[in-house]
């Protein structure tokens, strides 16, 4: 007799988990950098940038980690430098994990690197307009 699994594989968790992590953190990257903006004493913005570089490490890392986990390669180093170089990482491990996919991939990443946080921004400002 075989056992059907009613809930999800891991890998299929992970990949939704992944997609959280990015539905969580960008609209919180997207806010917290659009506060900084708003902000006219520079010392005051750079409190805003400092928790929104670190939503974005944490973001990275995270997706990173899944990723890797999600297809059975081993971490490493990748975690730290997604933590310290964000998507210029994300978009090297694309191109050594999934070789031609990255041809693609990368182009599509630019959705949620700019053109999502562009539309948020828009958004706030056009509810937030003074």
């Amino acid at each position: 007799m075989e056992v059907v699994s009613v809930g999800a594989s891991l890998p299929d968790r992970r990949l939704k988990l992944q997609w959280v992590i990015i539905g969580v953190a960008l609209p919180l990257y997207t806010v917290v950098l659009f506060l900084a903006m708003r902000v006219r004493d520079p010392g005051a913005s750079q409190a805003f940038a400092i928790p929104g570089w670190i939503v974005s490490a944490i973001a990275h890392a995270s997706w990173i980690t899944l990723d890797c986990q999600r297809h059975g390669r081993p971490v490493g180093w990748w975690r730290f430098g997604a933590i310290l170089l964000g998507p210029f990482a994300i978009w090297l491990y694309l191109v050594v994990a999934y070789g031609r996919r990255a041809l693609y991939l990368i182009p599509l990443s630019m959705l949620v690197y700019v053109v999502a946080p562009f539309l948020m921004a828009l958004g706030l400002t056009v509810i937030f307009h003074r």
